[in-house]
C-alpha cells in the first residue's frame, strides 16, 4: 500500500530542508564568520599603515553586523560596513582635531552619525547631520549654522568689535534639508531638534592591534 503523496513530498521538503541547514552548519563559513574575516583584513592594513591605529566594533544601525571603525587618534577616522558579502567604506580617513573639527558621533542602533565644527574661535558653529546612502560614503541630510556674533557690517566675519558687541549675544541658527523630501520650515526644525536630543556616542577606536583581532577572531 503506498503513502498518500502530499505526505510523501512534505517529508522529502523537510528532509531537503534538514539537509541544507546540516550543510550549512558543518560545510561552510557563518555570516558572522564572514564579516569577522572581512574585518580582519582591515585591521591587517590599518595596522600595516600605522602601528598608532586604535579600533573597535561597534552597532550604528541594526542590521545585525557592527561597524568597524579605524581610529589615529588626533588625525583622523574611518569606519567600515560590511553589506551583500563585502566590505564598504563609510568615512575614508576623516579628518578632526583641526580647524574646529570637534569629531565624529552616532546614535547607536539608529543609523545617524553627526560632525561639529567652527570658524572663527567659535563665532560660527555648524553641525552636520548624515547617514548611509545606497552607495559611498556617509552623506548629509541636514544641518545647521549657528552663527554666535552680531554681523555689524554684514561681511561674515567676527571681528574683534563684533565679538565684544555680542558678549550676550545669544546667537542665530539657519536650518538647512540636503535630502529630497520636502519639508516646511517647522518640520525641519522640529527634525533637527530631534536629532539634537539624542543620545549620542563618540565614533572612536578604544582597543589596540591585539584586543581588535583577538575579538575578530573569537
Amino acid at each position: 500500500m503506498t503513502a498518500n503523496k502530499p505526505i510523501m513530498i512534505a517529508i522529502l521538503i523537510l528532509a531537503l530542508i534538514v539537509l541544507v541547514i546540516v550543510g550549512f552548519a558543518t560545510g561552510g563559513p557563518s555570516p558572522e564568520d564572514l564579516y569577522k574575516e572581512a574585518y580582519v583584513q582591515v585591521v591587517e592594513q590599518y595596522h600595516a599603515e600605522n602601528d598608532e591605529y586604535k579600533f573597535d566594533l561597534v552597532d550604528t544601525d541594526a542590521d545585525g553586523v557592527p561597524e568597524l571603525v579605524a581610529d589615529l587618534p588626533g588625525f583622523h577616522v574611518s569606519l567600515f560596513t560590511y553589506e551583500d558579502g563585502a566590505v564598504r567604506c563609510l568615512m575614508d580617513h576623516w579628518p578632526y582635531g583641526a580647524m574646529g573639527n570637534a569629531g565624529y558621533s552616532y546614535v547607536p542602533e539608529e543609523g545617524i552619525y553627526c560632525n561639529t565644527n567652527s570658524d572663527m574661535a567659535g563665532a560660527i558653529r555648524y553641525t552636520y547631520f548624515m547617514s548611509k546612502h545606497e552607495e559611498g560614503e556617509l552623506a548629509t541630510d541636514y544641518w545647521v549654522e549657528a552663527i554666535n556674533f552680531i554681523d555689524l557690517d554684514g561681511d561674515g566675519i567676527a571681528s574683534e568689535e563684533e565679538l565684544e558687541a555680542s558678549e550676550d549675544f545669544e546667537g542665530t541658527l539657519e536650518y538647512y534639508n540636503e535630502t529630497d523630501v520636502e519639508m516646511s520650515e517647522s518640520e525641519l526644525k522640529e527634525t533637527i531638534d530631534g536629532y539634537f536630543g539624542c543620545d549620542w556616542e563618540e565614533l572612536v577606536g578604544i582597543l589596540g592591534y591585539d584586543s581588535i583581532m583577538k575579538k575578530l577572531n573569537s
